[in-house]
């Protein structure tokens, strides 16, 4: 499993920056998607489309509602409204239980879903709001203007380069929801599967607002899937320890995991502030530091903190 809060993974002398382009990664079925680096993590900048799990076992596609609701933990795909249009725009939903996507990868070898609990107790490090950066992952335009496949009003500034499109998810008894709704209760989502034991989880951004939130729902539930890369290499490849750091925004004494370690700690566009060791309990003084966000170098990795 990746280490979100340590954000880049880096050769001496490179400063991650907020985003930039990726490699880009095939699956099994030789579908290419683009990728993006987002504070250090390689993301998809697509949602998956593949029909198989990485070891080239098939998953089934299922359109009939009713079998759909029957089928159980049976891993099985969709197009989003069971419309094939949607396939290249927001790729296919997928219903995989926990245990199915541990034991049988779906994403491309040395990718791997995000899990919630990472997500959500490491986001404070990421240096954006969760309450308003939906924009910023959200493809621009909308349908109204034929401009994108959002509805208006859509603020998406896809600042991030994620190129987040709405997409829907299929509920087991409910059937398509959040993609093409209207009237009323016009609802569309943009949404991406994370893991969570015991629960079907999304992250989604809507249409007319910019919070990222979460969307749980019950056992069959087809979400989008979006993959990001591990930064575990080769097999049975011991991964760093990851030094931990609280609270998270600071205020004038940090504290580490890491004892007596070397640390610097960069303005985001890459400027030294200080350096120094951590005293054996771990801690770092930074007062006389204005507030701000910043990059922490410590322990082979770079850390985003915000100090209050």
């Amino acid at each position: 499993m990746r280490l979100l809060i340590v954000l880049c993974v880096f050769m001496i002398g490179s400063i991650c920056r907020a985003q930039q382009p990726g490699n880009g990664v095939t699956d099994v079925d030789g579908n290419f998607y683009e990728t993006v680096i987002i504070y250090g993590q390689e993301w998809m900048a697509q949602n998956l489309r593949v029909t198989k799990f990485n070891d080239g076992t098939s998953i089934i596609q299922i359109s009939d509602s009713a079998e759909w609701a029957d089928k159980g933990a049976t891993p099985a795909w969709c197009y989003p409204n069971n419309n094939s249009f949607w396939d290249s725009i927001s790729g296919k939903l997928y219903s995989i239980n926990e245990s199915a996507l541990v034991s049988k990868k779906i994403c491309p070898i040395g990718w791997e879903i995000p899990s919630y609990e990472e997500i959500t107790n490491d986001w404070p490090f990421f240096p954006f709001d969760r309450d308003t950066a939906g924009k910023d992952f959200k493809e621009a335009g909308d349908m109204d203007n034929g401009t994108g496949y959002w509805y208006f009003p859509n603020s998406g500034t896809n600042t991030l380069q994620f190129n987040l499109r709405p997409s829907g998810y299929r509920h087991p008894v409910t059937g398509f929801k959040a993609l093409t709704d209207t009237g009323e209760f016009k609802t569309q989502y943009g949404i991406f599967r994370v893991l969570r034991s015991n629960f079907i989880d999304g992250l989604f951004v809507p249409y007319d607002g910019d919070i990222i939130e979460l969307i749980s729902s019950p056992n069959g539930t087809g979400f989008p899937i979006r993959c990001v890369k591990s930064t575990t290499v080769g097999v049975g490849t011991l991964e760093r320890e990851r030094t931990l750091i609280f609270p998270n925004p600071v205020g004038e004494r940090l504290s580490t995991s890491c004892s007596n370690c070397n640390y610097a700690i960069y303005f985001v566009s890459g400027q030294l502030v200080i350096a120094g060791t951590t005293t054996p309990e771990g801690y770092i003084s930074w007062s006389g530091i204005k507030s701000g966000n910043y990059i922490l170098s410590i322990n082979e990795g770079l850390i985003s903190i915000q100090k209050n």
